[in-house]
């Protein structure tokens, strides 16, 4: 174990080598002949692999076999040296340990030391660690308790630990690393009891629980209002009134068998500070030796400390005790939950893994009011409706998607899953209203038939309450089937769902939305004093055009008062419009030549300058119609044409065949001449009737015969109806 005496050049031209010697050895140099040395590594101490520290009285934890099962207890000294530090990734891996105790010579915990050791439920870490490295403790599941001697946390040191709910850092740290506690997603109240801020890494406490607090000392400063979104508080000031002790612990504890748990008394409030305690197991008080007076009692997994245990903490006030179950992990109807768990706390039935008969096994109804998976489902074991809305918890798989009775993709936690007002258990997605119990919506849409309302709304009473209570059909957009969504009715138009025809127009309420542009509360849209449905339906005007053909007369003017057509601006097509014939010339709209004289009243007023309602405009004794057709002759409707009367006949006297003692000539076209034998002329007259201004007949008694006496030379005759 002592180096040989060893000459020079006893290794010369040696390459590529390397001298070992044993481990512990002494004396031997770092090379010789330029071959360099090293010590053999460090036999196993049972099964920990380790090294010696470079002071050579202390060892370091390398290494441990990762197939390892059970509760181990690190050894505080191998062959002779104190272990004082253990190495990184020394545990990493050993997923089969439940618990681990760390001896006090250990002062530095290394890198990912703990990492993937699922199966811890217990770790001990002692008042003597300086030093916790990076991801050291990284994805464990217990709760962990860091002791006032530690100084500084590696990165990522307690990251993913789902266990946490709380963590204490005593006032000795002055370092926390980046992302130290990240992703501890149930980790909810951080105390830091330094006086002085500790330097804190970015994400330290990024993506914990989202109502997580970090509250720090009265008076400590150098604090920031928040890090990585958590909040910070100060701490109240101590009471200074006398208060009882005032204890936290639970109903219950359990632990698999062979695993301890400790459980701490330690007061969170009381005054004045001074505790001391009493634990006591099914009425046996413990004693001090056994740990009996300690603020934290530890209870090994085993069967014999199945029982109620109590703790007494008393102070100068007063005295204050809790008790709880203790029971070894047991599952008899393997539904996930220990049976200690389901007689003292959950209350369900540990002989039966689904208690309350919903197709879910106790263990996964984690009564959180949360649904997380298949077997998380927040529901509770106790109640197989959990969220009372007539549905079992084992049908609402909370997918999102509505398979069938069976499988309704509903949450099981809530009542209303989709919001509408209605339970999940009412909504059954027949497409059918039956009744409030049996809705047929979807319990996944807020709107089932797309119509703009919520289904709870929807009532199907058929009478309209208010918007919360429309009594229109849920699984019917259109309630009455006018062409207008019930939501559409009630929250853009104003309209009656359940009536098709909301103003009693005559038109449908979504005929006059979507095809007249019409209002569906207003029968007369454009106030022209027709009903809206009329202007469609009978006179197939515009029901949003008080003067479809834009004459200035209002359709219900043509229509009811002057009969004349709403859709043509001229309904006698004269060349006049309806309005200008009645208001500037007084003729009448509906027939073209009001005065009968043989000219449209439109080419009276727009080319001739004589009078529509007068047929000798210029007083002449010639009418206006034979005044135009004669106009080469010097005839003038508008001009007096006596003289060139006068000339006319004259020159007609000259005309062969033409009697000027015993003809009687009209000039006016259409005019019969007369030749006359005797002293008097019979002239017969015949009236003609007629419905439609087409077709004409007369009857016998229809002759009229008026005779005329005669005289010498010429005369005109001409016929008129007598003006009243």
């Amino acid at each position: 174990m002592t180096a040989p005496t060893i000459e020079p050049n006893a290794f010369l031209s040696i390459y590529a080598a390397i001298i070992q010697y044993p481990f512990g050895a002494t004396g031997y140099a770092a090379s010789y002949d330029g071959v360099p040395t090293e010590e053999a590594a460090a036999p196993p101490f049972g099964l920990y692999s380790y090294s010696i520290n470079p002071d050579n009285v202390s060892v370091t934890i390398t290494d441990y076999p990762t197939d390892a099962t059970g509760a181990i207890e690190i050894p505080a000294a191998i062959d002779g040296r104190s272990v004082t530090s253990i190495g990184d990734f020394a545990f990493d891996g050993c997923s089969g340990l439940t618990s681990i105790i760390i001896p006090d010579s250990v002062t530095s915990i290394g890198g990912y030391v703990f990492e993937n050791c699922t199966g811890l439920t217990s770790i001990t870490i002692p008042n003597s660690v300086t030093s916790i490295g990076d991801g050291a403790f990284s994805g464990l599941t217990m709760s962990i308790t860091i002791p006032d001697s530690v100084i500084s946390i590696g990165r990522y040191a307690f990251s993913s630990c789902s266990g946490l709910t709380s963590i204490t850092l005593p006032d000795s740290v002055t370092s926390l690393g980046q992302g130290a506690f990240a992703y501890c997603t149930n980790l909810a109240l951080i105390l830091l009891e330094s006086m002085a801020a500790p330097t804190i890494g970015s994400g330290a406490f990024g993506n914990i629980s989202s109502t997580a607090l970090i509250q720090y000392p009265q008076g400590a400063t150098g604090y920031a209002a928040s890090y990585d979104g958590v909040p910070t508080e100060e701490e109240a000031a101590p009471p200074s009134d006398p208060e009882s002790p005032v204890l936290d612990l639970g109903d219950f504890y359990e632990s698999p068998a062979g695993v301890s748990v400790v459980v701490s008394a330690i007061p969170t409030a009381g005054y004045p500070t001074n505790f001391s305690y009493q634990w006591h197991f099914n009425n046996f008080t413990i004693p001090a030796n056994f740990g009996g007076t300690a603020a934290s009692y530890t209870i090994d997994g085993v069967s014999s400390n199945d029982g109620t245990w109590r703790v007494v903490v008393t102070n100068d006030t007063g005295s204050t005790e809790a008790s709880f179950e203790y029971r070894v992990f047991a599952d008899s109807d393997s539904d996930g939950l220990s049976d200690g768990r389901e007689e003292f706390v959950l209350f369900t039935d540990p002989d039966d893994p689904d208690s309350d008969g919903d197709t879910i096994l106790d263990g996964y109804e984690t009564n959180t009011g949360n649904y997380v998976s298949e077997t998380d489902t927040g529901t509770d074991p106790n109640e197989s409706d959990s969220d009372s809305d007539g549905l079992s918890d084992g049908v609402e798989s909370n997918s999102g998607v509505y398979v069938n009775a069976s499988d309704t993709g509903t949450d099981p936690n809530e009542v209303d899953t989709d919001g509408d007002g209605l339970s999940d258990g009412a909504e059954t997605n027949t497409g059918t209203f039956i009744s409030t119990a049996d809705t047929g919506t979807n319990p996944l849409s807020l709107d089932s038939d797309d119509d703009g309302l919520n289904d709870g709304a929807e009532t199907d009473t058929g009478i309209w309450v208010d918007g919360s209570d429309t009594g229109t059909n849920p699984t019917r957009g259109d309630s009455d089937d006018d062409g207008l969504l019930d939501g559409a009715e009630v929250n853009t138009y104003g309209s009656d769902p359940h009536d098709t025809d909301s103003d009693d127009d005559g038109l449908l309420d979504g005929a006059e939305v979507n095809t007249y542009g019409s209002d569906p509360k207003d029968t007369d849209s454009d106030d022209d004093g027709l009903l809206d449905g009329a202007e469609v339906n009978t006179y197939s005007t515009s029901p949003i055009d008080a003067d479809s053909d834009n004459d200035t007369l209002t359709d219900s003017q043509e229509v009811l008062t002057y009969f004349t057509n709403p859709n043509l601006a001229d309904s006698d097509s004269d060349g006049l419009s309806d309005a200008a014939e009645l208001n500037t010339y007084f003729s009448l709209p509906n027939t073209s030549d009001t005065d009968g004289d043989g000219l449209t009243d439109g080419d009276e007023v727009n080319t001739y300058n004589s009078s529509p309602i007068d047929s000798d405009s210029d007083d002449d004794t010639i009418l206006d119609g034979i005044e135009v057709r004669h106009a080469t002759f010097g005839f003038d409707p508008a001009v007096d044409s006596s003289a060139a009367l006068t000339a006319f006949i004259a020159a007609a006297a000259e005309l062969p065949g033409v009697s000027t003692d015993e003809e009687l000539i009209d000039l006016r076209t259409g005019s019969t001449m007369l030749n006359i034998n005797g002293p008097n002329a019979v002239l017969q007259l015949q009236i003609q009737r007629s419905d439609d201004l087409s077709t004409w007949n007369s009857a016998p008694e229809d002759l009229i015969e008026v005779e005329l006496p005669m005289q010498q030379g010429k005369g005109f005759f001409r016929f008129a109806m007598p003006q009243e």
